[in-house]
């Protein structure tokens, strides 16, 4: 995404196609999410599972209000808070399953 910001000049049709692979693959991470959940909790599958979901929309509402307040005349600015978020979430994930 931050490579097509800089080439090509901002279109509707770059960044939609590029936020269509970024959530192409992350419908592979949620009900993995979930089902690791599930899985933690056998006898509480329901509870987990709204939890998992409250959690997953509560995430999603905080990252959109933050996301609300990027510059949207580029593609660049999306790109570098996509990248930010990656590189923040595999942080997390490498100090947590470090631990372990």
């Amino acid at each position: 995404m931050i490579v097509c910001g800089i080439l090509f000049k901002a279109s509707i049709y770059y960044f939609t196609i590029l936020i269509f692979i970024v959530l192409f693959f992350s419908a592979g991470v949620f009900p993995a999410g979930f089902s690791m959940a599930m899985s933690l909790f056998p006898k509480m599958a329901g509870s987990a599972s709204a939890l998992t979901g409250f959690l997953f929309t509560l995430m999603t509402a905080i990252v959109a209000s933050l996301a609300s307040f990027l510059n949207s005349g580029h593609q660049t600015s999306m790109a570098t808070a996509y990248f930010a978020l990656t590189a923040l979430c595999l942080t997390l994930y490498s100090l947590l399953t470090k631990s372990k």
